[in-house]
């Protein structure tokens, strides 16, 4: 039909997506502050978060076998607590996403040039966006070609960090421990909710899945598997590299220390540059599955599903590009993370919650979905207090 998005991801299409946007977004700059926060307790952080997000998995699955579309999660919400929840869970879906790409686009642009001027930053980021937008319009094929280098790139960057405290590890007797003043368990686990998070986005492109009744629900699995074990080995080598020396700072590119420090400064510097591109490409992703969540919603606003002649639905992605050219022009990143944080924790909420409703009354025990949802209340409740 000529209203149905291009069927073109395979599984492992769907699985690099999933790892791209959870590691591209907090796995470079975010994994040491996790270990810092929680000392020696936070191996148990990494595990709890890693845990949840599995569990998160079968609520996916939940909503995407009942509903089988990108709103899957909205359409769960509304079945189960009536069209005004919905509404809210809908308006939740986009802004968080829309947030994320402009918070990330303007990290970029501080990044590059921290020295820079407010338009300056701001112009930068905004040129980016359009990059995004012209690039979205030519089609999915053209699109995850693009987005896969990119993943495969996060994926061996993270594994040869990883490789590279496995082997100084076999010349040590052991290793230090962590030693910090202040250890912070639930500071620790909300820095590593937020770097695994991500694999919700998986879910929009149900549509262009090529085999979604097979694919989808292993895809929210195996890349949240994927993540959590690169994360792991990051660490490891963290704990190999930096713990001894007791001196580590915040907001550190981790992955561009260890190598670094084991191949050369020049080396560090490189991959310190080439993740910022990785995080545009996050970025990216995010904005492929908002246009795609955005096109799901025609059958409320009709013009969100027309298509162009690459099957892309181009005005979901105008509208994506001009809210998000919003959120740039408030370059304010604290604010713009804890408001994306407390948006992300409420429709993972709010999804899990309907499925454990929808579990009940189908006479089925919820025991995952029902430990999930209270896990997530408790960090909503953790995430407010960071504001």
């Amino acid at each position: 039909m000529a209203d149905q998005l291009k069927r073109s991801l395979s599984f492992n299409d769907l699985l690099l997506f999933g790892v791209g946007t959870i590691i591209g977004s907090g796995g470079f700059n975010l994994i040491g502050n996790g270990i810092l926060a929680g000392g020696a307790e936070f191996p148990l952080a990494l595990g709890a978060s890693a845990l949840l997000f599995q569990g998160l998995s079968r609520v996916y699955q939940e909503a995407y076998t009942t509903f089988r579309t990108n709103t899957s999660e909205s359409d769960m919400i509304a079945q189960q607590f009536g069209p005004i929840t919905s509404k809210i869970s809908e308006i939740s879906i986009i802004a968080f996403n829309i947030i994320c790409v402009s918070t990330i686009l303007i990290i970029c642009a501080k990044l590059l040039f921290p020295s820079g001027s407010w338009p300056g930053q701001v112009s930068f980021a905004i040129l980016l966006l359009s990059m995004m937008s012209v690039f979205s319009l030519q089609g999915i094929d053209m699109n995850k070609v693009a987005m896969n280098a990119f993943s495969y790139t996060i994926i061996a960057l993270m594994a040869l960090a990883s490789s590279i405290g496995i082997f100084k590890f076999t010349q040590m007797s052991d290793i230090q421990p962590i030693v910090v003043d202040a250890p912070d368990f639930t500071k620790s686990f909300i820095y590593f909710y937020f770097i695994l998070a991500g694999f919700d986005a998986l879910i929009k492109f149900s549509e262009e899945a090529m085999d979604p009744d097979k694919d989808i629900a292993r895809s929210f699995y195996a890349s949240n598997a994927i993540s959590t074990i690169l994360t792991a080995g990051v660490c490891f080598s963290f704990l190999v590299m930096f713990a001894s020396k007791k001196v580590y700072g915040e907001d550190r590119n981790i992955v561009a220390d260890i190598i670094g420090v084991a191949l050369g400064k020049y080396a560090g510097e490189v991959v310190g540059l080439l993740s910022i591109l990785l995080m545009v490409s996050t970025s990216f992703i995010n904005f492929l599955a908002t246009s795609r969540y955005m096109f799901s919603l025609g059958k409320e606003i009709p013009i969100l599903s027309q298509l162009n002649e690459n099957k892309v639905p181009w005005v979901s992605v105008v509208t994506t590009f001009l809210i998000a050219t919003l959120g740039i022009l408030v370059n304010n990143v604290f604010f713009m993370v804890n408001i994306s944080d407390i948006l992300l924790t409420i429709t993972l909420l709010l999804v899990s919650a309907a499925t454990t409703q929808a579990q009940i009354t189908k006479g089925v025990v919820p025991l995952v979905e029902g430990i999930t949802t209270l896990s997530l209340g408790a960090v909503l409740y953790a995430c407010f207090n960071r504001v």
